[in-house]
C-alpha cells in the first residue's frame, strides 16, 4: 500500500456566489508546517474573492440579460450533456418549447419596457414549475426551452398544462385592461433515434408549430 504525503499545512477560504451559494474552498497546502502572517491570509482571501469574481463573471456571460436564465448556446451545451447522461442511466427526458405569441402586440402597446417586464415575469413563472434539476434556456426574442429531467409522458403533459393555465392567467401591468398573454407549447420525449440534443429539439419545435394552429388549447405533443 502506497502512502500519500502527510499533510501538515493547510489553509482555505471558501469560494461563494454571489447568489450565496457555495462553490468550493481556495486552499493552500504543504506537507512542511507554516505559521502564515494576518497579511498573507488576507492575501488569500483576497485571491479567493478575486476568483470569485472571475467566476461569477463567467457563469454571467451564458445567461440572458432580461430574464436570467440561460441563452440558447449554453443550454444546448448543458442540454447535450444531460442527454448524454439520460443515455448512460436509462432514464427520461422531455423539452417543452413555449412561445409567447402576443408579445409583439405587447410591444406596440407598452413599449420595450413592457416586453422585458414580461419576459421577466414569464421566466419566474417558468421556473417556480420547475424541478432544481430541470434547465429553462430563452431560445429566441419570444421563446423559452425547458428541458425536464426524468419526466415520462404524462408527467410532462401534466407539466405543460399546468404552465398553460398560469401563462394564460399570469397578472402584470396588463392585469385591469382585460388583457393576458397568448402563448403556445410543443412538448416532446426523448428517443431511441436522437442522435444530438438538436434532434430532441427540433421535435420539440415540430410539436409547437402544431400548437400554434391547434385552436383554443394551444398545446401540442410529438412523440
Amino acid at each position: 500500500m502506497v502512502e500519500g504525503p502527510s499533510i501538515r499545512f493547510y489553509a482555505g477560504v471558501p469560494l461563494r456566489s454571489s447568489d450565496g451559494y457555495n462553490l468550493g474552498t481556495l486552499c493552500v497546502i504543504d506537507t512542511e508546517a507554516h505559521h502564515p502572517t494576518a497579511r498573507q491570509l488576507e492575501q488569500l482571501r483576497l485571491i479567493a474573492k478575486l476568483a470569485m469574481h472571475a467566476i461569477d463573471m463567467r457563469y454571467k456571460s451564458l445567461l440572458c440579460a432580461v430574464t436570467g436564465v440561460f441563452t440558447r448556446q449554453p443550454f444546448f451545451r448543458f442540454g447535450e450533456k444531460e442527454l448524454d447522461h439520460a443515455r448512460q442511466r436509462h432514464q427520461t427526458l422531455s423539452l417543452v418549447n413555449i412561445e409567447i405569441d402576443n408579445l409583439r402586440t405587447i410591444n406596440e402597446r407598452w413599449g420595450l419596457g413592457g416586453v422585458d417586464q414580461v419576459l421577466r415575469q414569464f421566466s419566474r413563472l417558468c421556473q417556480r414549475h420547475l424541478q432544481e434539476e430541470d434547465l429553462i434556456g430563452r431560445i429566441s426574442d419570444k421563446g423559452f426551452s425547458l428541458l425536464l429531467i426524468e419526466r415520462d409522458e404524462l408527467a410532462s403533459m401534466r407539466f405543460s398544462h399546468s404552465l398553460y393555465d398560469a401563462a394564460i392567467s399570469m397578472p402584470g401591468m396588463y392585469t385591469n385592461q382585460h388583457y393576458h398573454l397568448q402563448v403556445s407549447v410543443g412538448v416532446t420525449l426523448l428517443d431511441d433515434a436522437d442522435q444530438t440534443f438538436d434532434d430532441l429539439y427540433r421535435r420539440a419545435y415540430r410539436a409547437l408549430d402544431l400548437a400554434k394552429v391547434a385552436g383554443s388549447i394551444r398545446l401540442a405533443f410529438v412523440q
